[in-house]
């Protein structure tokens, strides 16, 4: 089952960041230290995979993994997303935005009670 908690560890271009992730019913949410917000929604195809659409909140002055530095008014993008449904298992998945390519390690911390 896909709900639950997950630690995100993410490499781009210009380095490397972690966050928080809640998935429950379909919704998506998750924040890193720095202040970037995922906000976002998913379906569960028959084969398990994951597809959806997450935008991305980053504060102004922040820079990101793929060398883009918010500016005064912050950014915001939307992602296209498709996670394999043993993307818990792999190293790492490769996920294309509109600042530049990311890989993504999602690793489930605990289910919800």
């Amino acid at each position: 089952m896909m709900d639950g908690f997950y630690a995100g560890y993410f490499t781009g271009i210009s380095g490397q960041g972690q966050a928080i992730f809640a998935m429950k019913d379909g919704a998506l949410v998750g924040a890193d230290a720095a202040g970037v917000t995922f906000d976002g929604d998913y379906s569960l195809a028959n084969t398990g995979e994951m597809k959806g659409l997450v935008t991305v909140k980053v504060p102004a002055g922040i820079s990101i993994v793929q060398g883009v530095t918010a500016g005064s008014q912050g950014l915001t993008y939307k992602v296209p997303i498709t996670l394999p449904a043993d993307f818990a298992n792999r190293p790492f998945i490769t996920v294309e935005t509109p600042m530049g390519a990311v890989n993504v390690r999602l690793v489930k911390v605990r289910d919800f009670k």
